[in-house]
């Protein structure tokens, strides 16, 4: 695979795009895919209004993306279970203070 496409028109958080940024693919989403998703520069958001000239240039241009093993995506902080633990633990803590 050398481009992840997903011209939704409805979505959620989408967890291939987390997977397919996690191998450090070049991700095109439609601008009805939340923002939240983005965790790699290589991460497009497009409008479903454009043209498919531009989405096909768009997608071919992120074709020429050099993938690299444990890219920056992988060493976000949003979705690694170091930094997802101790927010959690965070989250336990202030409620726990909270109680009588």
């Amino acid at each position: 695979m050398d481009v992840l496409v997903l011209p939704s028109l409805f979505e959620g958080v989408p967890v291939v795009g987390i997977e397919a940024q996690f191998s450090d693919l070049p991700c095109v989403f439609s601008d009805k895919v939340p923002n939240e998703v983005k965790i790699s520069e290589k991460t497009v958001f497009l409008s479903l209004e454009q043209s498919p000239e531009q989405w096909a240039e768009t997608i071919l241009s992120c074709k020429t993306e050099p993938r690299v093993r444990g890219g920056e995506a992988y060493h976000s902080t949003r979705y690694n279970i170091k930094s997802a633990h101790s927010a959690l633990e965070d989250y336990y803590m202030a409620i726990a203070e909270t109680l009588p």
